[in-house]
């Protein structure tokens, strides 16, 4: 008879939703240990992404096909809404007692939200307090997003057999999923800066350690990078798409269609970089004694080494590609990761288990 000597603790499902691709992880703890269960992505159709009605259904179907046929265990999950169902804000007001501070800020959103404040759910983070020659005031990012849409992820998991514990945002997972390395002696006064490069949006999300202090979704994404390739180049979407992942595969940077392809999107990427220097002259506003001290990319677009580094070098930041894996011990078989290359992508469904550990919701 074998017996297990070691407490294992599964945490949540982490369900993350994004523009084009849904990914879904869930981790368990052994003593000190943490271990991968269980990974799972699926492509979202085209007809998914702008018909919230078949989004549902998809992805209902694919959520109880993985409960079914996958190792995933338990059924209690945490959604991160997508970027482009949320309101994210940071707004300055003066100093109120807490039990004042969610009445205040609704009646400082008034008129400014793009739905009825009647059909929002509003929650804040207080990122501290701000001196200026006539009072001490908050710094508070707020996030809102409509009832409905929070409606339908629960119908969503709830279709697919799935109990959902906790919806979250993509700046909070990616900071859950980092808190840990962040809470080393030498980091938990850093500023760092994580780049989350994704489909639609760029996550612009900078902490003090383990402390969100700036969130900023920029909806400028690689869709749009590929869009200035295409007209330049006078290439279909496709194609482009196509070259790009040949570009991303090459090693040598002096091959034709590598140079062609980076030439092509110059202009964009400092499109991009402007909105990303934006926010940091935002964050100086707030913190000017604590600069940013390096960037980590992450999402499906930081596979893409060139694009991060031309990045990081523009914002004349000292930079790497983040990896959620880390401190993770790789599943025995299966999945959708690959223990030899860098995970960025993974960050946020990941984050979302973490953070239900770390809040002890797990």
């Amino acid at each position: 008879m074998r017996m297990n000597l070691f407490k294992v603790r599964v945490l949540p499902i982490g369900i993350d939703v994004g523009s084009a691709f849904v990914k879904v992880a869930q981790l368990q703890r052994r003593e000190d240990k943490l271990e991968l269960l269980e990974t799972a992505r699926v492509a979202l159709p085209e007809q998914c992404r702008q018909d919230n009605a078949k989004k549902v259904d998809f992805l209902a179907d694919f959520l109880r096909d993985l409960l079914k046929n996958r190792r995933f265990r338990g059924r209690r999950c945490i959604i991160s809404l997508p970027a482009s169902d949320t309101f994210l804000q940071h707004v300055k007001i003066a100093k109120v007692p807490t039990d004042r501070l969610a009445k205040t800020l609704r009646w400082e959103l008034e008129g400014k939200l793009p739905f009825k404040i009647d059909e929002a759910v509003i929650r804040h983070v207080v990122v501290g307090e701000v001196h200026n020659e006539r009072e001490v005031g908050l710094e508070v990012i707020v996030v809102a997003t409509r009832r409905e849409t929070v409606d339908m992820y629960l119908r969503m998991a709830n279709r697919g057999k799935l109990d959902v514990i906790g919806l979250d945002i993509e700046p909070c997972a990616i900071l859950e999923c980092f808190a840990r390395l962040l809470h080393r002696e030498t980091d938990r006064s850093r500023a760092t800066l994580f780049l989350d490069l994704g489909r639609s949006s760029t996550q612009v999300v900078i902490s003090h350690g383990p402390k969100l202090v700036f969130a900023r979704n920029i909806m400028y994404g690689s869709d749009k990078i590929d869009a200035a390739a295409a007209s330049a180049l006078e290439m279909s979407l496709e194609d482009v798409k196509v070259l790009r992942e040949k570009c991303m595969a090459v090693e040598d940077e002096s091959a034709s269609e590598f140079a062609l392809f980076y030439d092509a999107i110059g202009e964009a990427i400092e499109e991009q970089v402007s909105e990303i220097n934006k926010s940091l002259r935002y964050y100086e506003s707030i913190f000017p004694t604590r600069p940013v001290q390096r960037a980590i990319f992450l999402g499906g677009q930081a596979m893409d080494k060139r694009l991060c580094q031309t990045i990081a070098r523009r914002l004349n930041l000292p930079s790497q590609i983040g990896d959620p894996f880390v401190r993770v011990s790789p599943p025995d078989e299966g999945g959708e990761v690959d223990a030899f290359q860098a995970r960025p992508m993974w960050a946020v469904a990941v984050g979302l288990g973490l953070g239900a550990e770390l809040t002890n919701v797990a």
